[in-house]
């Protein structure tokens, strides 16, 4: 099968993640070489919070020739994707009725139907990964990290994957990840990547991080709240915990003291419940937040549920109103999140679509402790990755 689809269109450069000092002599320049979380540190928002995020960004100008990995690449100006209308968002699941307030702790299905969904195909431009040099992403190693494309795996719908390893002894924060990014931000939209993240098994006290998400913060706040947009949509899997998925949306962000705006949902798969939606404008805070900002009330249980072992679907519909978060298992659409509360509270800047997997050393699963340095590489894969822009 061919390696991805050209999207056709012209190429501004790459937007991915680095360290601090590359991101900001490079982005003030305005070349666009990785820009970087370069800290993220957490456990759950239960108070015992420590998260750093990226500093701020400067401001694009025309750039120069910036040379990164063997690569050169001249990014005049800043770049937004044209690509095809995007189908429609998912179905909806039914909406909680269950009065506001936070929702910390296990969420039982009392008043809606478990979350399951039908969605619509997604279209767009898909990348395959089964060759070397995919046309529409950057694969960013870091710090002793290797990303490849095209190589064997059986269990992969056409055979072939990009695989991101990380090595034992591995550093921490995103700052060493492993991550391909797509070299165009876009916003609003479908994106839908099928994963089979790190498996910790072996290593049970390692603390790694496998993300699936949209990213983007060029260092302005365009919105007038008085801190830095930061555009993101994550899906994220603690390798200890497998049967986990964190969900993140965040409006802001400000390095200097941690200021933030950001709704975070957990749920356990395998046991079907949902164990907090927050909303929190610090770290540590866990707010209440409405109905609207809470729905499914209740997802449908997966026995013996392991994101390490299998592929499984996991999609982001973007739009300004509105973000939905899917997972396809075994062939069963799950709509995790239907998130459509107050328009402030979703991101409405460009951003670019990643894969990554990267060494924590103080974000923990709730309950128990994983921040251990790998002890052996650790490798997620990615069958197949799939992008359709909004209008």
């Amino acid at each position: 099968m061919a390696s991805g689809t050209a999207i056709g269109i012209p190429v501004a450069g790459a937007v991915g993640r680095s360290t601090a000092s590359e991101k900001v002599a490079a982005e003030r320049v305005g070349s666009r070489t990785p820009v970087s979380r370069t800290t993220r540190n957490r456990v759950p928002d239960t108070g015992r919070l420590s998260h750093r995020r990226p500093a701020p960004r400067g401001r694009w100008t025309s750039a120069p020739t910036v040379t990164r990995t063997g690569t050169t690449r001249v990014t005049p100006t800043r770049a937004t994707a044209t690509w095809p209308t995007r189908a429609t968002s998912a179905t909806s699941a039914t909406s909680a009725t269950s009065a506001t307030g936070t929702t910390t702790g296990t969420t039982t299905a009392t008043s809606s139907p478990p979350a399951t969904s039908s969605l619509p195909p997604l279209g767009g431009t898909t990348e395959n990964w089964a060759g070397s040099s995919p046309a529409d992403y950057v694969l960013v190693p870091r710090g002793g990290s290797t990303v490849k494309s095209g190589l064997a795996d059986s269990q992969a719908s056409d055979g072939r994957v990009a695989e991101l390893t990380i090595p034992a002894g591995a550093g921490a924060t995103p700052a060493n990840a492993a991550e391909v990014e797509t070299k165009q931000q876009v916003r609003y939209g479908s994106f839908s990547s099928r994963v089979r993240t790190a498996d910790c098994a072996s290593q049970p006290k390692t603390g790694a991080v496998t993300g699936i998400f949209t990213y983007g913060n060029d260092g302005k706040d365009n919105d007038g709240d008085g801190i830095t947009d930061n555009n993101e949509l994550d899906f994220e899997v603690l390798c200890a915990r497998p049967d986990e998925v964190h969900l993140s949306i965040w409006t802001d962000y400000r390095d200097s003291d941690e200021a933030q705006r950001r709704v975070t949902r957990v749920v356990n798969l395998r046991t079907g419940k949902i164990l907090s939606t927050c909303y929190a404008t610090a770290f540590g805070a866990c707010q209440a937040v409405g109905t609207e900002e809470r729905s499914p009330s209740a997802v449908p249980a997966v026995p013996g549920f392991d994101s390490s072992k299998k592929y499984h679907d996991y999609r982001i519909d973007w739009s300004a109103d509105r973000v939905v978060f899917t997972m396809t298992v075994d062939g069963k659409d799950i709509t995790l999140w239907d998130y459509h509360g107050p328009s402030d509270r979703i991101p409405q800047g460009t951003s670019a679509y990643m894969v990554n997997l990267w060494h924590t050393d103080n974000w923990s699963p709730d309950g128990m402790t994983a921040q251990s340095k790998p002890t052996a590489p650790l490798t997620a894969a990615i069958d197949s990755s799939t992008v359709r822009p909004g209008a």
